[in-house]
């Protein structure tokens, strides 16, 4: 039995480093390493997987990009119970709650500054 993937969740997302990929014919070799999460000492895993994505640069030096937590999010079928009314309801919420987020975002951000404040950072691109 396949199982639909909806999506997936990131969690405590972090990049080290832009992944710069020039243009040339040999490309960029990446590397994605993902592992099981265990929880507590009994070793128990848990749907969230550990990420990190590295990348192979001249003199096969390995440089790490970014890292994290990912899980996979399933359709979840419909069921002869609700059908379809908790899928809609989670549908719904999340709808609201994203309705009264892009409400609160109302400043514009220009973006000369938006890239100084990025270049500042270390994380400047072309």
């Amino acid at each position: 039995m396949s199982l639909e993937i909806k999506g997936f969740e990131l969690r405590d997302f972090s990049i080290a480093r832009p992944l710069v990929i020039r243009d040339q014919e040999a490309g960029v070799e990446t590397l994605l390493n993902l592992k099981r999460r265990k929880i507590g000492m009994a070793g128990g895993a848990s749907l969230w997987h550990e990420f990190t994505l590295y990348s192979f640069q001249e003199s096969d030096v390995v440089v790490e990009h970014a890292c994290g937590l990912i899980e996979i999010q399933y359709v979840k079928p419909t069921t002869e119970v609700d059908n379809g009314k908790e899928l809609a309801e989670e549908i719904s919420a999340r709808q609201e709650r994203w309705n009264l987020q892009k409400g609160v975002c109302s400043d514009v951000v220009d973006t000369s500054s938006h890239y100084e404040f990025w270049k500042a950072q270390g994380l400047a691109f072309g």
